[in-house]
């Protein structure tokens, strides 16, 4: 299931009721798997992850541990100016 939750619902969430409740059910869904690989950033995992989990063709960073990767699997790993000449 894929659904977008406006920022009204995230902000209600923080008083509880059902904004609050649809807020931890997309947080049980959407956390995605953790890979099992080593990066020189660990921290730089969780776009991996989200790109994975999402299908994206695309990781837009201006991270240079990111960059030097070039791809991960069939994600592209792209700058800004990469993304805008090459895919625009």
């Amino acid at each position: 299931m894929r659904a977008v939750i406006d920022t009204n619902v995230l902000v209600s969430s923080f008083y509880g009721g059902k904004p609050r409740e649809v807020i931890r059910l997309w947080e049980f869904l959407a956390r995605p798997s953790a890979l099992k690989i080593e990066i020189s950033d660990p921290e730089d995992l969780k776009f991996l992850e989200c790109a994975v989990a999402l299908k994206a063709q695309f990781v837009i960073s201006g991270d240079r541990d990111l960059l030097a990767l070039r791809a991960f699997g069939s994600v592209k790993i792209l700058s800004p100016a990469e993304f805008l000449d090459r895919v625009l």
